[in-house]
């Protein structure tokens, strides 16, 4: 076996749970002949833990499935760069269904391809942005979202349905190397 691949897995992510071994029999089906380690995340110290992993296993690909929370929290955990295949399991998957992994099927076929894209991160104020950066009605509304402790799809509606009422407008100010804009708004 020439490939040694990480998968870590987020048990908690989404509203419409796979259970590990099921996932790692999916995942066999479509990853041939690789080395498979599994982590499971457990929301004590996972970055530090996936460092260990990483250096331990010394894998060529890293397999995430989670939502976008456990994909942030994996590149942030990377000390070098790896392939990171996605296998959405969270409530809304953004990042993934913009790479056009809208199921988690779309993310096992990938993984069988192979297919790598490049993704720009970004930093802004010490945090790794890989899909969205938002400030305001957005940010309130994950914000409330994980603070209701529920998942899935209908926990994004509850927290949008009280974020149109209670956000008001915030003034940013946006720096850049040539200009500075001053906003309000509600969202950026």
């Amino acid at each position: 076996m020439d490939q040694k691949a990480l998968l870590i897995f987020n048990p908690k992510s989404g509203s419409d749970p796979i259970s590990l071994e099921e996932l790692t029999e999916r995942i066999a089906m479509h990853l041939n002949q690789a080395e498979l380690s599994v982590f499971q995340t457990t929301g004590e110290n996972d970055a530090d833990k996936i460092r260990q992993e990483i250096n331990k296993h010394n894998p060529s690909l890293l397999l995430v499935a989670g939502g976008d929370g456990t994909v942030k929290l994996v590149a942030e955990s990377l000390q070098t760069q790896l392939p990171i295949a996605i296998l959405p399991l969270g409530s809304a998957n953004g990042l993934a269904k913009c790479l056009g992994i809208d199921l988690l099927e779309d993310g096992l076929e990938a993984l069988r391809q192979l297919k790598v894209k490049n993704v720009d991160g970004i930093d802004i104020n010490g945090e790794l942005c890989l899909h969205l950066a938002d400030f305001g009605f957005n940010a309130n509304l994950i914000e409330k979202f994980e603070e209701q402790g529920t998942r899935g799809m209908m926990g994004y509606i509850k927290s949008s349905f009280s974020q149109i009422f209670e956000t008001e407008p915030y003034r940013y100010l946006i720096k850049t190397k040539d200009e500075n804009w001053e906003v309000s708004t509600r969202m950026l």
